[in-house]
């Protein structure tokens, strides 16, 4: 009975708050600033429904200032998470007001601005591939997984490398396609280097969406690990549980987050999880001489 106690009172707070966003948005100006204590008293799932409103361009500037507001009001008791909403919308808000309202949230937060993607020059970043490029890939070899000492698969150019293949074939969706093999382990990334090297700093590497192809298999600290070659597009998530991770414009998640609000791109997505099999959800596979958990794995069928 506890359970159900529960339930209905979280059924009666969620209807009590949309109620509330939907007085929100048809009150007039002068009387929409009063809603915001009521809608902030909802904590994180208000926080949740109006964050995605500053960057609405359907919405009209005076809701986007109430969604900056609200959000403002919960980060003082949710600080990263309000944090995470004002970066994106500080860069991402369709009108310049509602960006100035987010970075002065920001600065009052105890949070810097974010920093703008510094665009780089396409012809600073682009090398060609040999027509010889991956011509005699010979497939994984045995000593290639887990390693990358005497590894050549990962190579940018060469005959017997398969990152040229790779990198020719995504060039006729995005010209400026390029390889980059991961230091130290036996894994290759594939990105735009507009996303995947600015603003020039390592870490962009790790915030930037890419497709990838890991040779995960037994290393001498590992030597049970299965050999295993996994590819997909991956995100990283930011857990947002400090300033330094919250997911900023510089971070891909929050860009994908929003777009599966958009059913076309949902649409698309489950078409080529079906085509391809695909799964979604927590990576599936071995990293750092360790055995990944998934916390989540779906599929569409």
């Amino acid at each position: 009975m506890a359970d159900s106690n529960g339930s209905d009172e979280r059924s009666s707070r969620n209807g009590e708050l949309d109620e509330l966003l939907q007085a929100a948005r048809q009150a007039d100006g002068l009387s929409r600033a009063a809603f915001r204590d009521p809608i902030a008293g909802h904590g994180l799932p208000a926080l949740k429904r109006v964050a995605s409103w500053m960057t609405d361009a359907s919405f009209e500037p005076g809701v986007r200032w109430l969604a900056v507001s609200v959000v403002l009001r919960i980060g003082e008791g949710y600080r990263d998470q309000a944090i995470a909403a004002l970066r994106v919308a500080a860069t991402s808000a369709p009108d310049e007001r509602t960006r100035e309202d987010a970075t002065a949230g920001l600065a009052r937060l105890g949070a810097s601005a974010p920093r703008a993607p510094r665009p780089l020059n396409p012809t600073d970043w682009k090398t060609s591939v040999t027509r010889t490029g991956g011509g005699r890939w010979p497939g994984f070899q045995d000593h290639e997984f887990g390693y990358v000492k005497g590894t050549r698969w990962r190579a940018r150019d060469g005959s017997a490398s398969l990152a040229p293949l790779l990198v020719t074939e995504l060039r006729y969706l995005e010209p400026t396609f390029e390889s980059y093999a991961v230091e130290r382990i036996a894994q290759l990334h594939l990105a735009t280097p507009a996303r995947y090297r600015v603003p020039n700093e390592h870490e962009q590497g790790f915030r930037a969406s890419k497709r990838v192809v890991y040779a995960s298999g037994p290393t001498s600290e590992e030597p049970t690990l299965v050999a295993d070659v996994v590819a997909g597009w991956y995100l990283e998530k930011s857990g947002g549980s400090s300033e330094s991770a919250a997911a900023d414009d510089l971070w891909d998640w929050p860009y994908f987050v929003r777009a599966l609000h958009s059913e076309p791109f949902r649409d698309e997505l489950a078409r080529a999880m079906v085509a391809h099999d695909l799964l979604i959800g927590a990576y599936l596979g071995q990293s750092f001489g360790r055995e990944y958990t998934p916390g989540w794995i779906g599929r569409y069928e």
